[in-house]
Order: structure tokens, then sequence, then C-alpha cells
């Protein structure tokens, strides 16, 4: 099976995850938010994000196990990757033990003194913070077993226990809804054992991929010291790309509380279930990016990066200009009464924001195959960082909440650009062939589809028939206009196989 079939293939796996997981989530978000309350789910949502503030940790080394294992496939290496997954646990391990100890001195300390919660609700939200630490706890162990699965590039089983993950928390909803206890409460620990029963399917389906690989904790000091060199500066970016979430939601709840952070949590939903649609096109292509720049073979390297580029680029775009012009109505159809005031406005921001992060990715793939960190992740995640103090500085002088979220899409874009002239050093790219192949046809792409919603959202048409209009018009413009001849043959024979109609 060539690269592109499997990845076409992988990427059908992930997307049926995605739509379940899209459907029943937009269904428990809105259940969830009626049943906790808007001050309940903005405590949840920002309490979460503490312990969150954690995971870049583990988000760091996961990246780091998939590039390493991705490499010894690549190379064929058996012992090696054998190795490296045993490893892993040790460092899981170090992990686990450092996050505990800070979040459980100095996380319990700033969520008792400085955020905002009110004080009736104080035994709740440590008991969802002492929940959500248990929980990423058990995650950080899933990450091995998630590392594998990738690096076999057996999205189906991903896609399974995605989706059973999924059924296990609508079925929360409904014991949420039924059970006469203290919904928050109740809520944050009943995921606990969503979590758990998701560590044992990984642990399961990584056991029949690879019967030899090992659990044992194995402490190779070399290949400690070089996957977590690799991961060190992986770590810094983590941390950057965490502060400008939860960093930011942390600052919005210590000017306005968690009646905004609720709005910021809704805004996330949406833009959660829209990224999926390209993520799962980056996962599935990362080991196949990783793998040809093992074996050396950098023009196929660059040219699936420009194709998943432009690709992501188009799966962003389509679902939020088609949602652009009409999200306060789809929110009210979604949310009913429930909708915090801010939540389409901080929505449209985060989505624009996500457009212009749907062309990072690939680019940063192509880091991590070089395994050369530093100099790249310390400037990009150095800007990124900035995000914080500039909302803080802007909200301090009275901007509006909304300021914190333009502050975070005018700085990632800044940040592409500046990726760009750093991956030169690395490889041998070209900003010109980039520019021509991605930068271009996805600007065209953008300014071609805006103007007709644009003028029918003047005329006060009703939002379904915009909706409908720019969704219709976004794709047929991305795929007549957006896609060289090569990449529209590959979209249609994809689209036959998917129907049956072609065998590849």
């Amino acid at each position: 099976m060539s690269n592109n079939s499997r990845i076409a293939k992988n990427t059908i796996f992930l997307y049926i995850r995605m739509l379940f997981i899209m459907l029943v989530t937009l269904y428990t978000s809105r259940v969830i938010l009626q049943t906790l309350g808007e001050t309940d789910f903005g405590i949840f949502n920002v309490v979460g994000g503490v312990v969150t503030m954690m995971s870049f940790l583990n988000s760091a080394m996961t990246a780091g196990f998939q590039r390493y294992l991705n490499y010894a496939m690549g190379v064929n290496e058996k012992k090696e990757y054998e190795r490296i997954f045993s490893t892993s646990f040790t460092i899981q391990i170090i992990i686990s033990l450092i996050a505990l100890l800070l979040l459980e001195t100095i996380g319990i300390w700033f969520l008792n003194t400085y955020m905002v919660i009110p004080q009736e609700r104080m035994f709740a939200t440590n008991i969802v913070f002492q929940s959500s630490i248990i929980i990423f706890l058990i995650n950080i162990f899933i990450a091995p077993f998630s590392a594998v699965i990738i690096s076999y590039e057996k999205m189906n089983l991903y896609a399974y226990i995605g989706i059973a993950q999924t059924v296990a928390k609508l079925g929360i909803v409904f014991l949420l809804m039924a059970l006469d206890f203290d919904k928050l409460i109740l809520y944050s620990i009943l995921l606990i054992f969503v979590d758990l029963f998701t560590l044992i399917a990984f642990y399961i389906c990584t056991n029949k991929l690879n019967k030899d690989l090992s659990i044992r904790p194995l402490f190779d000091k070399i290949l400690i010291k070089k996957m977590i060199g690799f991961s060190g500066w992986n770590l810094f970016g983590s941390l950057a790309h965490l502060m400008k979430g939860n960093g930011l939601n942390i600052v919005l709840n210590l000017f306005f509380g968690p009646n905004v952070n609720a709005a910021r949590g809704i805004a996330y939903q949406v833009s959660s279930a829209t990224t999926s649609l390209y993520s799962n096109l980056q996962l599935a292509s990362r080991p196949q990016i990783i793998k040809s720049y093992a074996q050396g073979d950098i023009p196929e390297m660059l040219k699936l990066v420009y194709m998943i580029s432009k690709f992501s680029f188009i799966l962003m775009w389509i679902p939020t200009i088609s949602l652009f012009f009409s999200m306060e109505y789809v929110m009210r159809i979604w949310l009913v009464d429930a909708m915090p005031s801010l939540a389409p406005l901080f929505a449209k921001i985060v989505l624009l924001t996500c457009v212009v992060e749907s062309l990072a990715t690939p680019i940063t793939t192509i880091v991590h195959a070089t395994g050369k960190m530093r100099k790249f992740q310390t400037i990009c995640s150095s800007i990124i960082l900035l995000i914080v103090p500039i909302a803080y500085i802007v909200l301090k002088l009275g901007a509006p909440p909304q300021a914190a979220l333009y502050t975070s899409l005018i700085m990632v874009s800044i940040v592409h650009v500046i990726r760009l002239i750093l991956i030169k050093e690395l490889i041998p790219f070209s900003i010109r062939d980039y520019t021509k192949k991605v930068i271009l046809p996805c600007f065209l792409i953008a300014i071609t589809s805006t103007i007709i919603p644009f003028i029918l959202n003047n005329f006060n048409v009703h939002a379904l028939i915009l909706i409908f209009i720019a969704l219709v018009l976004s794709t047929a413009i991305s795929f007549f206009i957006g896609l060289n001849k090569q990449e529209k043959e590959s979209v249609l024979n994809k689209v036959k196989v998917l129907f049956g109609r072609y065998k590849d």
C-alpha cells in the first residue's frame, strides 16, 4: 500500500471516530452546561485547566516517544523499538512524580489563594482538582501505548478506543441527570473511571500489536538522556502552547470570574470539534513524514508536508466560514437558554486562530523528524509565551475579555512566519515554494469564499441558508481553486474508495 493510500485509509478511520465524537460531544456539552449551570461549568473548565497546565510535561514526552518509535520503525530496528518503549515508562514515572509534587503544593496554593471561585463552591472545586490530578496521571501512562498504535499506523484501533470512550462519557451524562448528588463532584469523579477504562483498552490493543513489548520500566541512562534531550526542547514548546490556552483561561478568571470561563469553555468545545477535522489528517500523516526523513527522502517528505498543510487549512476553513456569520444562531439552537453571552464572539476568534494554527503542525513535524529542536523551539515558543503577559497587560488597561483572544490570534500569525524562516536552517526548504504551493492557494480560498457570505449576511439572509451557501461555496472553491491537478485526482480517487467504486 502506498504512503498516500495508507494516510487516506487511516484518515477515514479517524474521521469516523471524529464524527461520532463530535456529535456526542455537542449533545453532552449542552446537557452538562444545563445540568451544572454556568458557574459550575466555568469552575470545571478553569480548574481542569490548572491541572492541564502540567500536561505539557506529558505531551512533550509523548511527541518524543512517537518520534523515536517512528524513526526506529523507519530504519527497521526492532530491538531498538522495544528498548524505546520500555524506557518510555521510566520517563513517565519520573514525570508523574514531578507533576504530583507540583500540583499538590503550588497547584493547591494557587487554586485556593488566587482563583476567583464562589466561597460556597470551594469544597467541590477542590474535589474537582484532585479528580483532575488522578485523570492526568492516568493519561501519563496512556501515552506510551498511544504512541505505539500511532507508530504502527493502526488508526482503526485508535478510532475504536475513542468511540468507546465517548460512549462512556455519554453514559456519565445520563447518570448525572439521574443521581441526586452534587453534580460537579459527581461528574469529576465519574470521569476517572472513563480514563481507567481507556488505559486498559490501550494496553490490550498494544499487546496485540506487539507481544514483545515490556511494560516494565527500563533504566537506560543513554537512551533516557537522548529522549529527554530531544523532548526537553519540545517541552518548552508544549508549555508555550499550554499557556496560550489554559494560561489565558486563568487570566480571564482573574479579571472576570467563572462566567467568562464558561464562555471560553464553550468556544473551545466548538474549536475542538472543528480542529479534529484536520488534526486527524495530521496524526495519520505524521509517521510517514518522520519515516521519509529517516530514509533520507527529503523531496517526498516536503511534498507530503505541502499537501497536508493545504488540506489541513481547507478542512479547518470550510467549517469556520460556514459557521462564522451564523455563530449566534447555531449556539442558541445548540445551547438554548444556557448560552453564555460572550460564547459566539469567543468562538469566532478561536476558530480564526485555529485556521492559522492548522498550518503549523506539518512544519513542526519536520523539526521533530530532524531532532534539531533547540533554536526552533526557543524562538517560536518564547514568542507564544508572550501571549499571556501581553493579554494580562491589555486586560489590566481595561480592555474587554475578547482582547485576550485577539492577542493570541495576532501572535500565532507572527510565529508561523518565523517558523518558515527557521526551518530553512534544518533542511533544504524554499519559502518561495511553500508560499506558491501552500500560502497562495489558501489565501485565494479564504478571500473568494468569504465575499458572498459577507454580502448575504448584510442582507439578513436566514442563518441556515447562509450556512448552506457558505459550506457549498467554500467546498467548491477549495476543490477547483485550491487544489492542483494531482491533488484533485487524489481526492476523487479517495472518494471512489470510500464509496466502493475504486480499489486502490
